[in-house]
């Protein structure tokens, strides 16, 4: 087991379990927990005694919140190319990992938590669990977050959930094809553990080959996306908004 002040990275016979730990924040992130899952997955990729992976959040409210707002709210223009470049780096090691990948999600998903918690493979939590895309209610652009939704959820669903900001809960999460499995709240991990050992029993060149073409399609237009984060990003930063929304969200 390795363990991190955020994050917390244990196995479980050929199962790896990846656990963020900023409960006291919902757990959102911030740079040094993105760079500590980054090592973790780039680690692991060539670990053969590692079979499939689980994403977790600590605690029962959240999975991940998404980005910590105290580390935004100090942003200035110069600090989104830093900021993007990573989650292009974080995302890729998500979608290239050559394993299977479960989402427990225990709890709230919003952000780019709701994204991370797209990212896997399969997702399985309770039907109080919430997701969305909420960066517009932090005066945040969505550029990364419409290309990933869309991707996994269809158009219509990204259109709504980005314009919006709203958060889902229940059936509508599990008809939008957010979430794969419901099970109890208590049992969010074990069933995730269960499933994530099911996949890791099927034949590993199978297994391997069709990752690495599910990449292939997922990463098609990945490099345009990235940009145009940087420059959309680069204009919303420029106008203060974000940090103004985010500092008076963070007095409430």
């Amino acid at each position: 087991m390795s363990k991190t002040k955020t994050v917390e990275f244990q196995i479980k016979k050929n199962i790896g379990i990846i656990i963020l730990k900023n409960e006291k924040k919902l757990n959102a992130w911030d740079y040094d927990m993105r760079s500590t899952i980054i090592k973790i997955f780039k680690k692991q990729k060539h670990n053969k005694k590692i079979k499939a992976l689980v994403i977790t959040g600590s605690g029962t409210k959240a999975f991940c919140s998404g980005q910590d707002l105290h580390e935004m709210s100090k942003f200035t223009h110069k600090d989104v190319i830093k900021w993007i470049n990573q989650f292009k780096i974080l995302y890729s090691c998500i979608r290239s990992f050559e394993k299977p990948i479960v989402g427990a999600i225990n709890g709230v998903a919003a952000g780019s938590g709701f994204q991370l918690a797209l990212l896997t493979d399969i997702r399985i939590s309770h039907k109080n669990a919430k997701f969305g895309q909420v960066e517009i209610n932090s005066g945040v652009v969505s550029i990364i977050g419409p290309w990933i939704i869309e991707k996994v959820l269809g158009f219509s669903n990204c259109v709504e959930l980005c314009l919006t900001g709203k958060l889902v809960s229940g059936e509508e999460a599990k008809n939008k094809g957010i979430i794969h499995h419901f099970t109890n709240k208590k049992d969010v991990l074990k069933k995730s553990i269960k499933i994530a050992r099911d996949l890791s029993l099927k034949p590993t060149n199978a297994m391997t080959l069709t990752k690495r073409r599910l990449w292939q399609i997922f990463k098609a237009d990945l490099n345009e996306i990235f940009k145009s984060a940087i420059i959309y990003h680069k204009k919303s930063f420029n106008s203060g908004e974000p940090q103004k929304v985010s500092k008076k969200f963070l007095k409430k």
